[in-house]
């Protein structure tokens, strides 16, 4: 499958690191999760935390 560089991609990618939340909200399966992903894999070490189920799971590969 091939990777479209999205603009939101690059505004979102401004906006990390400056020491605030960043919340994703859009209708329901319209590629939060997937663009959200592709920044994590560019970015290496990050930290995934998921709140769309009662119990809150956090996936981190800082380890």
């Amino acid at each position: 499958m091939k990777e479209y560089n999205r603009i939101i991609e690059t505004l979102i990618t401004r906006w990390l690191f400056k020491g605030k939340a960043l919340i994703i909200i859009d209708a329901r399966q319209v590629g939060k999760t997937t663009l959200l992903t592709s920044i994590s894999n560019k970015l290496g070490n990050t930290l995934w935390l998921n709140a769309d189920e009662n119990n809150t799971s956090v996936k981190s590969s800082i380890l």
